[in-house]
């Protein structure tokens, strides 16, 4: 018997452990954004002078080429306040040449919890590629294979090609400057303008997180950055990015007046904090978008002109 069970484990479940582990670690090795920021910071982050962070609004509207002084796009798909906080927190004692710290808050970011959205499985990528130490114990939250579907393990085997060479899988959807650059005019989809769907959607999701009491956490995350940026001389610029027409008139009006009350307390507590709020500016037009609530990369170049001179004080 014991000699029958020796065989099995070295059978069956050693190679099956084995095959686990490369899978895993195929994953990660796929270029991603988390990944290439992680590591673009951890090599460059004494160069930086702006730091833009947020949500997938920050990643596609934000594009540092256009500012005078060195800036990075740190921003990440549906990113929260709570991995704001982290990434500024695990990098800025590593910034001395840092000036401006550039915060997005989208219309649901006071209210926000990655971990409560359907983008919750995203936490993954901060513990794996930043080294945070959110939630070390759950599975879900730490290893790639936790999603033990088709697509993953499809996505392992091209992994797995690519460190042989024998395949180019990336995930990488950013430039060198963090920018996102999939967002653009040309490939903009026929139906684009999703702004009655998101609005909705998104009121739903704050409808949600006013009960969980996210606000509180949010507002904490917030204080924490403006004050050790503040520590250091560090500007903080609050931003509501450029929204559709079709977006505005479709959210709900008591939640939009605490996203700007939110960002007016602390610009007004605080004398190294700027709020501007570019929701329904004029200046941006159809041709700008690329969905009712990201610019393309015409409105990016737009946007990031604006934040410059207000930076240099043109």
């Amino acid at each position: 018997m014991k000699k029958y069970l020796i065989e099995i484990v070295f059978y069956f479940l050693l190679p099956a452990a084995l095959i686990v582990v490369v899978a895993e670690y195929s994953l990660r090795k796929i270029p991603n954004d988390y990944a290439f920021k992680n590591q673009w910071l951890t090599q460059n982050s004494h160069t930086v002078e702006i730091l833009a962070l947020g949500s997938s609004s920050v990643m596609h509207d934000v594009n540092p080429r256009y500012f005078h002084k060195k800036g990075f796009n740190a921003a990440h798909l549906s990113q929260s306040m709570k991995y704001d906080h982290m990434i500024f927190n695990k990098f800025i004692d590593k910034m001395p040449l840092l000036e401006y710290v550039i915060m997005g808050v989208d219309y649901w970011s006071p209210f926000g919890s990655l971990e409560d959205s359907p983008e919750w499985w995203r936490v993954k990528y901060y513990n794996i590629h930043y080294g945070s130490k959110y939630y070390r114990w759950e599975g879900k939250y730490n290893y790639e294979l936790y999603f033990h579907n088709i697509g993953t393990f499809k996505r392992a085997a091209n992994g797995f090609l690519t460190l042989l060479g024998l395949k180019k899988e990336s995930h990488r959807t950013v430039d060198d400057a963090g920018y996102g650059v999939n967002y653009t005019l040309e490939r903009r989809p026929e139906g684009w303008d999703n702004g009655k769907e998101e609005a909705l959607r998104h009121n739903e999701m704050v409808s949600r997180a006013i009960d969980a009491d996210y606000m509180a956490l949010n507002k904490k995350y917030m204080e924490e950055v403006i004050l050790k940026s503040a520590e250091r001389g560090v500007k903080v610029i609050l931003v509501n990015m450029p929204l559709y027409k079709s977006y505005v008139n479709n959210q709900n009006r008591v939640f939009l007046n605490q996203q700007k009350d939110f960002c007016h307390r602390f610009a007004e507590k605080y004398g190294n904090v700027s709020y501007y709020d570019f929701s329904e500016d004029q200046r941006f037009s159809e041709d700008d978008f690329y969905d009712a609530n990201h610019l393309n990369n015409v409105g990016a170049k737009k946007l990031s002109l604006i934040l410059d001179s207000i930076i240099v004080g043109r």
